[in-house]
């Protein structure tokens, strides 16, 4: 009987079987208790990566991509041979992550990037659900349109200090991003770059950011800016729309433009006055803002353009 082999010739059959059927040893864990105490061993999954050359170079043996062992192995095991390809290509000295690498790859779950990658590139994670990352390397400078979009389980808290543009798309419905401030030295944020990120809690923005894409953050609806960066000129289309938390009290002296519902249904805005430099203000731009209707302020929006509201 299996049970009164010695634990390790009970490991050397698993292992020979490792090196045959991942998807097998899976099973055999999952069922046969005479395995038991090997299945539940971390180092027995270490050994397992080892044989089949899945260990990675960038991250602990103890912790493959931020994982236990035995989850990254069932991990890998699980992806196609595109994924696999792509994930097991990583190594320490990576640089970049390739157009599309991980592309709608649902059981993608590390928590951590090899260490020095400086560039993803366009759609690299998109559609990533179970990608659960809580940080990005630090020397990373560019990542590309959509690299993220539809990651719902990314739950970053900060982004690398060197960053200065934020792609279209780049975020996009990822509706657990909880970043708690951006890059300082940040100057564009991209079109629907945080479009439908519902726990997106940001209270300021950098200071020397002067473009903000149509759509950026339409629909985070808990967004609690109170004030924009002061070298915004033009406020794109939706820029703000549907961020029903959003208790902006002024904006920026030197705006010039608001263009077509930049602030469409808006709830908690709270604005008192117009910048002195306003002079277009796009069709339905405050419409829903309930806080904004009557007095001086109505006056002023529909002095400058009457379908600043309706």
């Amino acid at each position: 009987m299996l049970e009164r082999l010695q634990p390790e010739l009970r490991e050397s059959v698993l292992l020979a079987v490792v090196v045959e059927d991942c998807k097998g040893l899976n099973g055999i864990c999952r069922v046969n208790h005479q395995f038991e105490d090997i299945c539940k061993d971390p180092v027995f999954w270490q050994s397992a990566l080892r044989a089949k050359g899945w260990m990675p170079d960038w991250s602990a043996p103890s912790s493959p991509g931020g994982m236990t062992p035995k989850a990254y192995f069932e991990m890998v095991c699980t992806m196609n041979e595109r994924h696999q390809k792509a994930l097991l290509a990583l190594r320490r000295d990576t640089t970049t992550i390739e157009m599309s690498a991980f592309a709608d790859c649902t059981s993608l779950a590390m928590t951590h990037l090899p260490p020095n990658l400086t560039t993803i590139e366009y759609a690299a994670f998109r559609g990533c659900t179970s990608l659960a990352l809580t940080h990005l390397p630090p020397n990373l400078t560019t990542f590309g349109r959509a690299a993220f979009e539809d990651c719902t389980s990314l739950a970053l808290t900060h982004l690398p200090p060197n960053l200065t543009t934020i792609e279209p798309y780049a975020f996009y419905e990822c509706t657990a991003l909880a970043l708690t401030h951006l890059p300082p030295n940040l100057t564009t944020i991209g079109k629907a770059t945080f479009r439908g990120c519902t726990s997106l809690a940001l209270t300021h923005l950098p200071p020397n950011l002067t473009t903000i894409g149509g759509r950026a953050f339409e629909g985070c609806t808990s967004l609690a800016l109170t004030q924009l960066p002061p070298n915004l000129t033009t406020i794109a289309e939706y820029a703000f729309a549907k961020c029903t938390s959003l208790p902006l009290t002024h904006l920026p002296p030197i705006l010039t433009t608001i263009k077509d519902r930049a602030f469409w249904n808006c709830t908690s805005l709270a604005l008192t006055h117009l910048p002195p430099n306003l002079t277009t203000i796009g069709g339905r731009a405050f419409e829903g803002c309930g806080q904004l209707r009557g007095g001086a302020f109505e006056a002023a929006v529909l002095a400058i353009n009457r379908r600043g509201f309706f």
